[in-house]
């Protein structure tokens, strides 16, 4: 499951343990400006 924190008005995707074997090509961390 994806989850989203707010940091200074910037959505980040938190992934989990899970995510992050299913995301081994692309472990960056995704940023949404809003």
């Amino acid at each position: 499951m994806v989850k989203y924190e707010y940091v200074n008005g910037i959505r980040y995707e938190v992934l989990t343990a899970a995510d992050m074997r299913k995301r081994k090509k692309n472990q960056k961390i995704t940023r949404f400006f809003e």
